[in-house]
């Protein structure tokens, strides 16, 4: 068998080291008595990367001027190849890194021995170092922070971030910071970078106290792939200013209207897994003026969440715990979840927390029909509002404490095209349909509502008249600041 044919790949699934051993003992059984002719051995090269940026194509190692094998940025392969002098090289390494020795070696193989060659391999960073220093008021944990044309990153707001792997050339590098804060030098800014050097840009930003504006937050609706996914947006209460936040979906402000509390729950394939159902995501809380996020682990799988008027606890709903849907009360404290025993109601959903604190609304599913319900804020005493063939949703507390606004579904409607928005005394049970629309929220007055339409969001005034566009989209769960 000769150098140029066979031998030289490793079987499939053998390692290195076994293949290595049973080559040697072959070589040696046809060398002892069998007829004269070449002699085979073992070359085995060894490749070690270290510094910053290492190549991420690996590299090609050639045993004379033709074998060629590929290994990664560490790694080892072996050639068998005759005995006698050899050239082994390493190939195809990245600009920004050097072979400590010679790109090519020479080596000399012996009948059944291995012979180890070793490359070392290292490589100097190119790119750009940004660090940030953050002083004033309402600073915010992060900036965000775009390089030419990539994604956002977030960088501390008082830390540091390595932007690596960067062409030589110049680059521009964006720094979105809240409105109340100022980069000093202004942004964007053109920054150098040279091959197999960091580049050092210092970041100066100063903040002022926020100014917090009415504004009104919503979830906006875009389908991918036929799935519809919501983002959480706002917009000023004239319908102007409109901005993106992040994924999500039932936003409630914080009794102060420093913070919004919203849910990116899902729950993948209908949420049944096997013989359980099984969601992700839960509730995020975030400060709409100056990003900071955080996300509330003792919310996992809630939705629909609503603040307590002392800004204390976050009742919601837990989609996991479907198809018996239940609710829970988060203390934000200790960011533990406690169930809400609501009794012989079949499901509960979609809470909402008295203006006093006294008593949480939701929507009660019963054997036949699904209402609405009141209960002490401790799960005591359910009291069951009104009980009729229509479908009750989406309750919202008038901010006296005398009424709830809330969807209404006629008999067989359960889609937003049959929705209507009605409000109901709680003192005599009276109800009364304020017209088409979905979503309902007070304004902090109580003098207005904003709720869903088929095509945005829309005000009226809290008799009905005066109905007023605000948005244009696929809009829902409309949350006036307070």
């Amino acid at each position: 068998m000769s150098a140029a044919h066979g031998w030289r790949t490793t079987p499939r699934g053998a390692s290195s080291a076994l293949w290595i051993a049973l080559a040697l003992g072959a070589a040696s059984c046809h060398g002892v008595d069998g007829p004269t002719g070449p002699t085979f051995g073992f070359v085995k090269v060894s490749v070690s990367t270290s510094g910053g940026d290492p190549d991420v194509d690996g590299y090609n190692l050639q045993l004379d001027a033709s074998e060629s094998r590929h290994v990664a940025g560490t790694g080892a392969e072996s050639f068998y190849t005759t005995s006698g002098e050899h050239t082994v090289s390493i190939r195809n390494v990245a600009a920004n890194c050097s072979v400590t020795s010679s790109v090519s070696l020479s080596v000399s193989v012996t009948a059944r021995q291995v012979v180890p060659v070793a490359f070392d391999v290292v490589c100097l960073a190119t790119g750009i170092a940004v660090t940030s220093r953050t002083t004033g008021a309402d600073t915010p944990e992060n900036l965000r922070v775009v390089l030419d044309e990539s994604p956002v990153t977030l960088v501390a707001a008082n830390g540091a971030q390595t932007f690596g792997r960067l062409a030589p050339g110049n680059h521009q590098l964006s720094i979105i910071a809240p409105a109340n804060c100022t980069v000093a030098g202004g942004t964007p800014m053109s920054v150098t970078v040279v091959l197999s050097k960091v580049t050092s840009v210092a970041l100066d930003v100063s903040c002022t106290l926020l100014v917090r504006l009415p504004k009104i937050a919503y979830a906006a609706e875009q389908f991918v792939n036929g799935t519809g996914v919501r983002t959480i947006e706002l917009v000023n209460v004239d319908g102007t200013g409109a901005e993106s936040l992040q994924a999500g979906d039932a936003p409630a402000w914080s009794p102060d209207g420093k913070r919004l509390v919203f849910s990116d729950a899902a729950c993948p394939n209908g949420g049944f897994y096997y013989y359980y159902y099984y969601c992700t995501g839960g509730l995020i809380v975030a400060d709409p003026e100056n990003w900071n996020t955080t996300v509330l682990d003792g919310g996992r799988s809630g939705t629909h969440p609503s603040w307590s008027p002392t800004g204390r606890g976050i009742v919601f709903d837990n989609l996991e715990s479907a198809p018996n849907r239940v609710l829970s009360v988060l203390a934000t404290s200790s960011n533990k979840p406690v169930a809400l025993p609501v009794g012989a109601v079949t499901q509960a959903s979609q809470p909402a927390w008295s203006p006093d604190g006294a008593q949480i609304a939701f929507v009660c599913r019963w054997n036949t029909s699904t209402d609405l319900c009141v209960a002490n804020a401790d799960g005591s005493n359910v009291v069951r509002l009104n009980e009729d063939a229509q479908l009750d949703q989406e309750p919202a507390w008038h901010p006296d404490g005398k009424s709830i606004a809330f969807a209404r579904y006629p008999l067989g409607g359960t889609d937003d095209a049959s929705a209507e928005v009605a409000v109901m005394d709680l003192a005599t049970r009276q109800i009364r349909v304020l017209g088409a629309g979905a979503d309902p929220a007070w304004s902090p007055d109580g003098s207005r509502l904003v709720f869903a339409g088929l095509d945005g969001l829309f005000v009226m005034n809290a008799d009905g008249s005066g109905r007023t566009r605000l948005t244009t989209g696929l809009h829902h769960a409309p949350a006036w600041r307070p």
